[in-house]
């Protein structure tokens, strides 16, 4: 039946009376039952503090699959609101947030945003799982390898939405859930490839900080058992959510609430007395500091903290899960040994991370490439990285607020440059490497000076985000898109528009430029790819064939043909003239976030979600080097020639690391 959304209907699901599945409207208010026009309610999930939560359908879509939809009333979030923000920019800032966060592939992802009625909804997808608390509840406490399996999935995560200034402030069994589904793999995955996986669930009370904010002040949110005390007192830190993860692992050991386990009177935890099953002193130290009333006795982060979990097991890698009846139980041959007090003792420099996934558990093969540098100055993930023209200089775009300069050569910074409010998401290097360009969420594009590291101009006009910026070959047309849906064209000179380019039906997050500067592609999440006269302003071609959206673009030297990349992870090769498709490379597992076209047109990089960057013959299409070593997604590459005739590979992750790669001499 449908679930009427409408706060004030008298029987909003009436067992006596109910709307039918297929209903318009509310039989027993006159409500539209459809939000947005397309999501359907079917059932009441809960309540939390500000919203409703409730599983849905889309009824869109073909196969109508599920999904949350969470409504929030608009006055919830005045109460809430910042200053003079308003209700509407900050529903809207927390939804791109949270979209952020959902490209992770553990945290659901963020399908739609909007307000009606007076309400704000948004829409993320459904996860089909057991949370912590049901698998508890169903098959009893957890043991050692359990209980480090759930630190080893988790841990991850919150270092990931750390890094983007989030503080989940709700960390407790009910929002951490092992699910079979994979989001990062294809809909026809074999079964066998999808394995259940740990996500963390409910961002409804996570607070989004300031970088370089150590707490934040506000709302006495997050259950009181699982919550810390300063957050209690409305002042969460990263480390809370520390504290509440060790609290989880409490419960999972004992089946009793932390409060249970908490003796006031004497100031201390007396949770060992209440475990089910005994675990090793390492992993009790672990928990201890895990859940230290003093913030000082904590761990400092997710990553201090896997470190010590890890230090004294000699493989974490090729780990099976050990989450009662999600996988078959461990056997001597799959089970990592749990750690002695000798071999704790006698593995102090011992260094170990968290498990990988089974695809990346093997040591890679041998390459004929190797990283020359790896650059770590940024403060966040890198989204975006463009060589100069001879490949001397790279820049980079953060998550930090920050643009920076980097030599080649040594593998130094040059220069910073700070003046976007909010994230970096596109750099480019004009041809003569003397300007670059810089677009970002807050709407601009900047021009900066190379030599003096000084601004030079604000280009204004788009409504919001900027996903990509572009540079003529000449150096004096810049091209910018985003997800405003348009496409720019900007004098550079004079640091004026001078056209838009409109047509595409969703974000624009890819661009390119033929080499003689009269063509510009175009890829959009709408799955198609665009081709427009630059003089113009015409589309001249429409490309069809990618089945999820198109996220990054490049032209051969020769303007012959374009590459294109995308999520429905494939890499085409269309004929620049024709349109026509001429190739498409497949058999790959995750998304193809970023392609370049080696300047001497011989072979392709890729960047993917595997956390590899590839590199593909241009001509017979097969697969030449992978390149490992960055431990996130990788979401931009480039590629130039320097000086002794060496091509050079500039990687950029969400691991904030950016990497350089060159074949031997």
């Amino acid at each position: 039946m449908s679930y009427c959304l409408n706060p004030s209907c008298p029987n909003p699901a009436d067992q006596k009376t109910p709307n039918p599945t297929a209903a318009n409207f509310c039989s027993n208010c006159g409500t539209k039952l459809l939000v947005g026009d397309r999501y359907r309610a079917l059932e009441l999930l809960g309540q939390g503090y500000y919203s409703r939560t409730f599983v849905g359908r889309d009824e869109y879509k073909p196969s109508k699959p599920p999904c949350v939809i969470k409504q929030t009333p608009l006055v919830s979030y005045s109460r809430k609101g910042s200053g003079a923000m308003t209700s509407t920019a900050q529903f809207n800032q927390e939804a791109m947030r949270l979209e952020e966060l959902g490209r992770h592939p553990q945290i659901p992802s963020l399908l739609a945003h909007f307000t009606e009625h007076q309400h704000h909804y948004l829409i993320q997808s459904y996860y089909e799982g057991l949370t912590l608390r049901q698998l508890v509840v169903q098959h009893g406490p957890f043991d050692e390898h359990q209980i480090r399996q759930v630190l080893n999935d988790s841990l991850p995560i919150l270092k990931f939405i750390h890094a983007q200034q989030v503080i989940h402030r709700n960390i407790k069994p009910d929002t951490l859930m092992y699910t079979h589904l994979t989001p990062e793999l294809t809909y026809d995955a074999p079964k066998e490839e999808v394995h259940p996986q740990l996500c963390l669930i409910d961002f409804e009370a996570a607070k989004f900080t300031q970088p370089d904010s150590h707490s934040t002040s506000g709302t006495q949110i997050g259950s009181q058992h699982y919550a810390p005390p300063e957050q209690l007192h409305g002042r969460a830190m990263f480390v809370s959510d520390l504290y509440s993860l060790g609290a989880t692992c409490l419960y999972l050991l004992t089946q009793k609430t932390p409060t249970e386990l908490y003796d006031v009177d004497n100031g201390c935890w007396q949770w060992r007395a209440a475990q089910k099953s005994p675990i090793s002193h390492e992993l009790g130290q672990v928990l201890d500091k895990l859940v230290a009333r003093p913030l000082g006795d904590r761990y400092t982060s997710a990553d201090d903290a896997l470190h010590q979990l890890n230090k004294a097991i000699s493989r974490v890698g090729d780990r099976p899960t050990f989450i009662p009846f999600l996988s078959p139980p461990p056997t001597a041959a799959t089970l990592a040994p749990l750690p002695s007090p000798d071999a704790f003792a006698s593995s102090t420099n011992a260094t170990a991370s968290a498990p990988l996934l089974s695809s990346e558990t093997s040591p890679p093969p041998l390459s004929s490439w190797t990283c020359t540098h790896t650059l770590t100055a940024h403060k966040a993930w890198v989204r975006s990285v463009a060589l100069s023209a001879d490949g001397q200089l790279l820049a980079s775009g953060s998550g930090d607020k920050t643009v920076k300069l980097w030599s080649t050569q040594t593998g130094k910074v040059i220069h910073t440059f700070a003046g976007h409010d909010t994230w970096v998401r596109a750099v480019a290097i004009s041809p003569d490497g003397k300007t670059i360009a810089s677009g970002g969420n807050d709407n601009n594009v900047r021009l900066w000076d190379v030599d003096s590291g000084a601004p030079k101009a604000i280009l204004n006009g788009h409504r919001d985000w900027v996903r990509v910026v572009a540079f003529s070959p000449n150096g004096q047309l810049l091209v910018s898109a985003g997800q405003d849906k348009t496409i720019r064209l900007w004098n550079v000179n004079q640091a004026t528009e001078i056209k838009q380019l409109t047509g595409h039906q969703h974000w624009i997050v890819a661009l390119a430029i033929s080499p003689n500067g009269q063509l510009v592609a175009s890829g959009s999440r709408d799955r198609t790819i665009r081709l427009w006269d630059v003089v113009t302003g015409r589309c001249t071609q429409v490309l069809e064939g990618h089945t999820a959206e198109v996220l990054d673009l490049a032209i051969t030297p020769d303007g012959t043909r374009l590459i294109s990349g995308s999520a429905d992870q494939t890499i085409k090769i269309w004929d620049c003239q024709m349109g026509t498709l001429l190739h498409t490379i497949e058999d790959q597992k995750h998304a193809i976030n970023t392609v370049a076209v080696s300047p001497e047109e011989t072979f392709i990089v890729t960047g993917s979600n595997d956390k590899t960057v590839k590199l593909w013959d241009l001509v017979t299409y097969d697969l030449m080097e992978t390149l490992y070593g960055h431990k996130g997604w990788v979401w931009s590459v480039a590629i130039e020639q320097t000086a002794q005739s060496l091509p050079i590979v500039a990687s950029g992750s969400w691991d904030g690391v950016i990497r350089l790669w060159q074949p031997p001499q």
